[in-house]
């Protein structure tokens, strides 16, 4: 959706975790503290009914205070980020565009979804030994064969480029942020990319920028070839991000 009150960039993001067992074990020792830390005895989102805090970390759910003792964390846990970012206004413009030149392009969420996950993942597969991939369940349906159909593909676009003809083994499984910490990890990063991109405000992101990739989107215009309604994934850099000055009374009003 674009509009007025709808975000003008979708983002997709991976979590390579060193070590999820010593990551998991670090977020839940801080979780576990913030709970029991009489200051925020009576904050909504601290409550077991609540299903938020209480469960696990949620950038968008955790109050201020929260979200700054975990991006305190996010720097001691060995964690590298990857950010594909599709600019949804500039893709509706070239819809339009081919509708008005009688191109018929039909296309869904998963379609763009899909394509951001083959771009993600292309040259990121073939160094370890065995993978193991985890997305979030989306809605009611786990997509595992869609996802391990669009990660067969990412291998074959890498083989392609790259040549070798090793297939490492993957698994890809699907679950949620209470049950997986990279997920709770991941949305954080994604957070604080989604406040630059969106306000321009890039003190999150500037908070854990060494565990990201130089670029925060590694997906290119080559999906274009194979799907002219994707032709708007493209490469964002650092350098290319939006900036605004915000001024000086808005900081730390939602910290």
């Amino acid at each position: 959706m674009v509009g007025d009150g709808c975000s003008k960039f979708f983002l997709l993001g991976m979590a390579h975790v060193e070590d999820a067992s010593e990551a998991f074990r670090r977020m839940e020792e801080l979780r576990t503290a913030l709970l029991a830390d009489p200051y925020f005895k009576g904050v909504p989102s601290m409550q077991p009914e609540a299903k938020k805090t209480a469960v696990c970390f949620h950038a968008k759910n955790d109050v201020p205070e929260v979200r700054r003792e975990v991006f305190q964390l996010l720097p001691q846990l060995r964690v590298k980020v990857r950010v594909a970012v599709w600019n949804k206004l500039r893709f509706a413009l070239g819809f339009q565009a081919h509708a008005k030149s009688g191109l018929q392009l039909r296309f869904n969420g998963n379609d763009i979804y899909d394509s951001l996950v083959k771009e993600l993942f292309h040259n990121q597969l073939h160094e370890a030994e065995t993978n193991t991939i985890t997305f979030a369940r989306r809605g009611k349906s786990a997509r595992v064969q869609a996802l391990a159909k669009a990660i067969t593909h990412a291998k074959e676009v890498f083989r392609k480029h790259y040549g070798g003809s090793e297939d490492r083994p993957c698994e890809v499984l699907t679950s949620s942020p209470s049950e997986c910490v990279g997920l709770q990890l991941i949305d954080y990063y994604l957070w604080a990319c989604q406040r630059w991109f969106e306000r321009g405000e890039d003190r999150f992101y500037r908070l854990v920028e060494l565990q990201f990739d130089p670029a925060l989107d590694v997906a290119s215009d080559n999906t274009a070839k194979s799907d002219p309604a994707l032709k708007e994934i493209r490469t964002i850099h650092v350098e290319e991000a939006p900036k605004r000055e915000r001024p000086s009374s808005e900081l730390g009003s939602d910290l």
